[in-house]
């Protein structure tokens, strides 16, 4: 069995073998979202090793790369996705042969670190290669009183700009943040195959979100917060925007809102392996927001 790079050309056998080995219900796989993701990303292309034997791609393992800023210091990260073996070839360590090289090619490249939010199904194989579980990112919900319907054109309303302008994005001296650009804007939320993002400005701060139909009703999930949001304008928009959706309840990150809310450790299980250090990561200076940890 060879164990090589992916080059462009692998992408159809490479989303092939995704929906093969992970189904295609859940977040569909095509090669425009593999694009976006593994190959535009706006910090770079992916780190993805591929298991092959006789010709036929039987493994895929790829880091997609993440930039966290503290101060005036870049952070370089990869985030561990779309991994998949063939349902032919499972139980052949191909998993951990294809982790254990990409995590010494991205040591010996300067990563610092990597994360992931693996499922109940997934996480002990993550423990086991030497992953540490950070628990669940704390949101808070808001609750709202149901009885309306979606406006008919909420989405025109709410629709996202084409384009961002430039803005000055504040960096926390202290906190690990992904640092807000235009460019980066542009590829998370505009671009992005997977899902339609909203957003809504008041005079101090613009707050981009989508919406997400549970059986129980639609939620209406915060994902970034840019500018000053600590105003009653600030609340006064995003109720009025919940009120548009037909949302029943409100969902953010306590990092960026101070809206009163129930808060909890209800978002996603998140999982490091640091590359430099040892065991320095925790939530209390790593700040991600619900925007940065999505399933995508």
């Amino acid at each position: 069995m060879e164990i090589r790079r992916a080059i462009p050309g692998d992408t159809p056998a490479i989303v092939n073998l995704l929906r093969e080995s992970l189904g295609d219900s859940r977040l569909p796989k095509s090669e425009r979202s593999w694009r976006w993701k593994h190959m535009d990303n706006v910090f770079g292309p992916s780190y993805v090793l591929l298991a092959v034997q006789n010709e036929v791609i039987v493994g895929v393992r790829p880091f997609m790369r993440w930039n966290w800023q503290q101060g005036g210091r870049t952070v370089s990260a990869v985030r561990a996705v779309d991994t998949a073996t063939s349902p032919l070839h499972q139980g052949k360590g191909i998993f951990s042969k294809l982790t254990g090289k990409l995590v010494e090619e991205c040591a010996a490249d300067g990563v610092t670190f990597i994360f992931n939010t693996p499922n109940e199904k997934s996480m002990p194989g993550y423990l086991k290669l030497g992953w540490r579980s950070l628990g669940k990112l704390a949101i808070c919900i808001r609750p709202r009183l149901p009885g309306r319907k979606k406006i008919d054109d909420f989405d025109s309303m709410y629709e996202l700009p084409l384009n961002f302008p430039a803005f000055e994005s504040r960096v926390s001296p202290d906190q690990l943040t992904t640092l807000l650009t235009p460019s980066y804007l542009q590829w998370r939320y505009v671009q992005n195959p997977f899902a339609r993002y909203h957003f809504v400005k008041t005079d101090t701060c613009w707050i981009i979100f989508r919406l997400k139909v549970h059986r129980f009703g639609t939620e209406l999930r915060v994902c970034e917060v840019i500018g000053d949001a600590t105003r009653a304008s600030v609340r006064d928009a995003l109720h009025t925007a919940a009120r548009d959706a037909g949302a029943v309840f409100i969902s953010f990150s306590p990092n960026q809102l101070s809206v009163l809310a129930a808060k909890g450790h209800w978002g996603p299980h998140v999982t490091v392996r640091e590359l430099v250090g040892e065991n320095l990561l925790n939530f209390n200076h790593w700040k991600p927001t619900i925007g940065d940890l999505e399933l995508f």
